[in-house]
């Protein structure tokens, strides 16, 4: 699902450590939706955690029951079972959109550990974090993006006034009706083009929208300076031609470019 493959790629711009994710879990046809290795300096709620984070992420359109508990807990047994760092790892599920329905609270012995954050006590460190009820500071404050519409409203709102281009293209690939929603009742003028051309190359990738829109479009966007680190010049014209490279850059643009790849002399 998109909000799955969002609040992964939120993690990775937002998050400084070792994260990786769609992590295949051993011996079974099984994965978890990520893994952080936690430096001792991450934010809330990460920073509750144990050395290995191994989470899962709920969105507001999925299901969270206790059978989810359990299958994460089988996951993580299964991942763990072929090391020797039990002690560890911590089960993070992070939930949005909803509460920790009481059929949890039934079968689990929970203990909060801040408003939004709860331990389950059992032999796997276990956390659950209902972003809805989460505290939020500058840190963490990308994940109210994806909990309930009251909060994520407010993070778009704070994006469109910074002009902070990653959490707004990707709220609007979200939410496109209450990014223009917000954005009037903030009186900021936003482009729905850009901004649906940015949030296209956060999902799905600066050669497929290149295809698309144009490269000129796409570097008027995100920059050259991204199409060239991410793309590079050689595989842009291995994918579209030379000639279209060409004809399709402005005469700035071409300078830029032939700037960057003109060798500098040593001094």
């Amino acid at each position: 699902m998109a909000w799955d493959a969002s609040f992964k790629n939120f993690l990775k711009r937002f998050i400084d450590a070792d994260i990786a994710t769609e992590i295949d879990v051993p011996t079974a046809n099984l994965r978890l939706d990520f893994q952080i290795k936690n430096t001792g300096k991450l934010p809330s709620p990460f920073s509750f955690a144990k050395q290995t984070i191994l989470g899962e992420f709920k969105s507001e359109r999925d299901s969270f029951a206790v059978n989810d508990i359990y299958k994460g807990l089988a996951k993580t047994y299964l991942h763990i079972a072929t090391s020797d760092m039990e002690n560890a790892v911590t089960l993070l599920f992070v939930i949005g959109g909803k509460n920790i329905p009481p059929q949890v609270t039934d079968r689990f012995q929970l203990t909060q550990l801040k408003p939004g954050i709860a331990l389950i006590q059992h032999h796997i460190h276990t956390i659950i974090v209902e972003l809805d009820h989460m505290e939020y500071d500058d840190r963490n404050m990308f994940l109210g993006i994806f909990a309930a519409k009251p909060i994520r409203k407010q993070v778009i709102a704070k994006a469109l006034r910074e002009k902070e281009s990653f959490i707004t293209s990707y709220s609007y690939f979200l939410y496109k009706d209450e990014v223009v929603e917000v954005a009037e009742a903030e009186n900021i003028e936003i482009d729905p083009r850009a901004l649906s051309i940015r949030a296209a190359v956060e999902s799905i990738g600066l050669a497929r929208v290149i295809e698309e829109v144009g490269l000129a479009r796409v570097i008027e966007e995100v920059g050259l300076a991204r199409v060239i680190e991410e793309v590079g010049p050689a595989k842009i014209v291995e994918e579209i031609g030379i000639e279209a490279l060409v004809s399709q850059l402005t005469t700035e643009q071409k300078k830029q470019i032939a700037k960057m790849l003109t060798p500098q002399e040593n001094k």
